[in-house]
């Protein structure tokens, strides 16, 4: 399915099991493209899609070599969103992604994932209070670009299976980072699977903690910290960094101490819970621009 005027494209890294033909279900007409860069066996398979490219690997180098051999979609679109194939979604609800990214000068922006999904990163998880977070960090799971930033950093994609680490250090590799990338709790996509358990980690050469130090260790640079530096919410006013943010960010998320739907590691406790706040909401934070590397040395085994 193809839209002519559509200047937003979608690309999936899909396996036999994606869940993306349901992403054009639910009425709306879609307000963008949709690519396959698919890794599985069948010649046939997606093959109804705007663009389809198949290549095995990894989900990153799979990316760098869909867009090696797809320069043009740089030229054709100005926001490109590269989600996991087992993200549940809606067409209203990628329009509405492309749309608020868009309304907020974002360069770098996510969904935030329902309360019921698996996830890694509290801070990704919707909070309720809020439309839109600043951070300096967007998971590699569902990021969605402006396009001329994404062409500056595909060629760190290369030989990358996994990307771990890579959404540390997207924020700062902008010129003007501040501002220029969020989280978007208007919008929310269900994760339905564990994370890291998904086929394009089988057969790899190295692991996403060898791909993180080595990224990590080319900056000379400790593990950074996933932080909220403002945010704007549901009444329409913006908070800052400092004690109030702490506290609006608090009411939005104090239910999960209690909830049984996430999958993901959830609080468990208000001890818990404050603390990985204070984290995302008090935690250091350096968005100095830094220059993007793209000759970065990788493993070739694992340890």
């Amino acid at each position: 399915m193809s839209s002519a005027l559509s200047r937003r494209l979608v690309v999936v890294r899909a396996g036999d099991a994606s869940l993306h033909p349901q992403w054009l279900n639910g009425g709306e007409a879609p307000t963008f493209d949709l690519a396959v860069c698919y890794y599985g066996d069948d010649p046939k398979a997606f093959s109804d899609c705007a663009l389809r490219y198949a290549v095995k690997g990894g989900k990153w180098d799979g990316f760098h070599a869909f867009f090696a051999a797809n320069p043009d979609v740089f030229e054709k679109y100005e926001w490109i969103w590269l989600p996991d194939d087992d993200i549940a979604t809606t067409t209203t609800c990628i329009n509405r992604l492309f749309d608020l990214a868009e309304k907020y000068a974002l360069d770098l922006a996510q969904p935030s994932l329902t309360w019921d999904s698996y996830f890694s990163h509290l801070i990704t998880v919707q909070n309720p209070c809020f439309e839109l977070r600043w951070t300096n960090f967007v998971e590699i799971m569902v990021p969605v670009f402006r396009a001329d930033f994404l062409r500056k950093i595909v060629p760190t994609f290369a030989g990358r299976r996994f990307g771990t680490g890579l959404d540390f250090m997207w924020a700062r590799w902008m010129a003007e980072p501040w501002y220029r990338t969020g989280i978007i709790d208007a919008v929310a996509v269900r994760h339905t699977r564990p994370v890291g358990g998904g086929s394009l980690t089988l057969g790899a050469n190295n692991t996403p903690k060898a791909e993180l130090d080595a990224l990590l260790e080319a900056y000379s640079l400790a593990k950074p910290t996933s932080v909220v530096y403002a945010g704007l919410d549901t009444h329409g006013h913006v908070w800052r960094r400092g004690p109030r943010l702490w506290a609006a960010l608090y009411r939005g998320w104090i239910p999960l101490r209690k909830s049984n739907r996430g999958h993901g590691r959830r609080p468990h406790s208000t001890r818990r819970l404050v603390e990985r706040m204070s984290k995302i909401a008090l935690g250091r934070l350096d968005l100095t621009p830094l220059p993007i590397l793209r000759h970065l040395d990788l493993p070739t085994a694992a340890g």
